[in-house]
């Protein structure tokens, strides 16, 4: 029962559109995908389905397959923003653009003045470095009788870290 006020919410088939929207991500590759010749540490640009595949694949007999896939996601959103904020600041319209797009895509509440309005705030604010946070614990590999020949991995956060963390992001020390 927590009220969600603004939602957005992306199908995974318009990560593609939206990266070709801005000519492409170019990331220094964590994984190897052998298929298309990448191997870790080469510089690509991922266009069309190749930004899906870098940030949805995982290795399903790897116990951190989840957390490698999730520092390529924070990776590629992160290089997605370094691209995206130079494309408006040389034509403002690309958030119309990009909005346009991802409405085929997604679920929101979010209009397209709201995306403009933000889009303004952060580029008066200069804010053009996004802050992620990893928590400390440990990884575990489990059963699973759905699929047993998969690696099942389980985390299990350091819950003094995960608490200090929290207070940190969402909270500020009044003196």
């Amino acid at each position: 029962n927590v009220p969600i006020q603004k939602y957005f919410a992306l199908d995974l088939d318009g990560i593609a559109p939206l990266n070709d929207a801005i000519d492409g991500v170019t990331v220094t590759s964590l994984y190897e995908f052998q298929e298309q010749g990448i191997k870790i540490g080469d510089t690509v640009t991922l266009k069309g389905d190749m930004a899906e595949t870098y940030v949805r694949t995982r290795d399903m007999d790897n116990i951190n397959a989840s957390l490698n896939r999730t520092d390529r996601q924070i990776q590629y959103i992160k290089a997605f923003a370094q691209q995206a904020v130079p494309a408006v600041v040389r034509d403002f319209s690309t958030i119309s653009d990009l909005y346009g797009i991802s409405t085929r895509y997604s679920r929101t509440n979010l209009t397209l003045s709201n995306a403009t309005y933000m889009g303004s705030l952060l580029l008066s604010k200069n804010v053009t470095d996004f802050t992620g946070y990893t928590l400390e614990g440990e990884m575990k590999a489990s059963d699973d009788p759905v699929l047993p020949d998969v690696v099942h991995a389980e985390f299990y956060p350091d819950e003094e870290y995960l608490m200090q963390t929290v207070l940190d992001v969402f909270y500020t020390q009044i003196d």
